[in-house]
């Protein structure tokens, strides 16, 4: 019976104007998404490639030059475009993705270089973006009347005058739309992977159709997601126009509402400190430091190198441990902001692809903490190499020429930092909380959908 039941809603939605037309659109949006894609990775790859060479360049006249030179030497690292963007972009566009550092400090991090942010203000058309907007809405406009449209077609007490439950009529409909927006999704990526292939600038790999595969099964859940909620607008009501409202109105909610007042609920929940504060509480311990100095240090010829590099290293520990507070204050403000956008399936959903892609804030934080890693180890090459030179005064300081090697270093030996995926592990651990509160979400507004149901008036 649930087959009969499951078959016929979907012989229905098939044969309706709105699945026709959300067809036509997916696919539109899909392939144009796509083509778009294609063209502007291979010009954010140009742009990433030529500064990651002129930072090498930058650290091989450096060390050409000398060691100390390469020790204080400014240097830029960029995270390229990623090849698996057209499954999510993340909203990279709006992430730090450049860190500054040299070898005593990780400076601070920047968004794209050399662009315009008025140009980026607009969300990509890739899948993550289709799928939490387009697919979405073709879920509702299926799921709206699944029960107060036949109560108007006087179909629905028909239908139940037959033996079969009220919870298994609920649940075929349920299922009837899940598959229907699924056939609605599968052309369009086919179509997408298509263009990928045919255009050949883009390898797909193994990691690549995982990757595929795990945004297709949360897609699912989504969709299950959305479905429920459909349906519970449908069976709140006993007209179908109203209905519709209530459906676009939990849609309107969720796509514009929650999203847009998360900068407010950031600032008003969890602020931080201003620039200022922290300019002047990095002042005032750095002459903290001075302060706790010897008295005399500045006459005492032969501990004067000495002293010198114990303040300057001083103030630089004082100026980081402030900033990283800073920047934890920062991270924490972001991520707490994210829980209250969790009321929102689509925000959900789209911390879900974020993990699926190791991209976005996930990228960004394991970036930056290997970055930190990093910057250590540089320094240590930089003493070691330093402690090979018996003409070195061995003083390095962060912000002093004078108390390294001046003899060049060999540039085979120096540190590169690397970029690395985040793993298996930290993709999972990223999505664990938002994977609970979507199954949360779901089973809770189809539970409630039920219970509606089984007491609807269906006369």
């Amino acid at each position: 019976m649930l087959f009969h039941i499951i078959l016929r809603e979907i012989r229905s939605n098939i044969l309706s104007l709105r699945m026709f037309l959300a067809l036509v659109l997916a696919l539109t949006v899909f392939g144009l998404g796509t083509f778009i894609f294609v063209v502007n990775y291979q010009i954010d790859q140009k742009i990433c490639e030529r500064s990651r060479q002129n930072t090498i360049g930058r650290m091989k006249e450096a060390a050409a030059k000398s060691l100390i030179f390469l020790a204080h030497r400014g240097l830029n690292l960029d995270f390229g475009p990623r090849s698996n963007s057209f499954i999510s972009n993340s909203r990279e566009d709006n992430l730090p993705v450049r860190f500054a550092y040299d070898s005593f400090k990780v400076h601070n991090f920047y968004v794209w270089p050399g662009r315009n942010p008025l140009t980026d203000s607009c969300q990509p058309l890739d899948w993550m973006f289709i799928v939490s907007i387009i697919i979405s809405f073709t879920v509702l406009l299926l799921a709206y009347d699944t029960v107060s449209g036949e109560k108007e077609a006087r179909t629905l007490a028909l239908s139940l005058s037959n033996s079969v439950s009220r919870g298994l009529v609920l649940f075929g409909k349920y299922v009837s739309v899940i598959i229907s927006t699924i056939l609605v999704l599968i052309p369009g990526t086919i179509l997408s992977l298509l263009i990928i292939l045919s255009l050949g600038r883009i390898s797909i790999t193994r990691g690549t159709l995982a990757e595929i595969g795990l945004f297709l099964a949360i897609t699912i859940l989504f969709v299950a997601c959305i479905t429920a909620l459909g349906i519970l607008a449908s069976v709140l009501t006993h007209r179908a126009n109203v209905s519709l409202v209530a459906a676009l109105s939990l849609w309107l909610l969720f796509v514009v509402v929650v999203p847009n007042t998360a900068l407010y609920w950031a600032q008003s929940l969890f602020p931080i400190e201003t620039m200022e504060n922290v300019t002047q509480r990095i002042n005032m311990e750095k002459e903290n430091v001075e302060k706790g100095m010897p008295k005399g240090w500045k006459e005492n010829r032969q501990s004067i190198a000495e002293n010198y590099a114990k303040l300057e290293n001083g103030s630089l520990a004082a100026e980081m441990r402030i900033r990283r507070d800073w920047y934890n204050q920062m991270f924490r403000q972001y991520e707490r902001t994210r829980l209250i956008t969790a009321l929102s399936p689509i925000s959900i959903f789209e911390y879900l692809c974020e993990a699926v892609v190791g991209g976005g804030y996930l990228r960004f934080r394991k970036n930056w903490r290997d970055m930190n890693s990093f910057q250590p180890q540089f320094l240590e090459f930089v003493k070691a190499t330093d402690a090979k030179d018996p003409e070195s005064p061995h003083q390095l300081t962060p912000y002093s020429w004078s108390g390294g090697s001046r003899k060049p270093a060999d540039f085979s030996d120096v540190l590169i930092f690397k970029e690395k995926a985040p793993s298996i592990h930290e993709r999972f651990s990223h999505a664990g909380i938002y994977l609970l509160i979507m199954f949360f979400y779901t089973a809770a507004a189809f539970a409630l959908s039920f219970v509606l149901f089984i007491r609807y008036d269906v006369r």
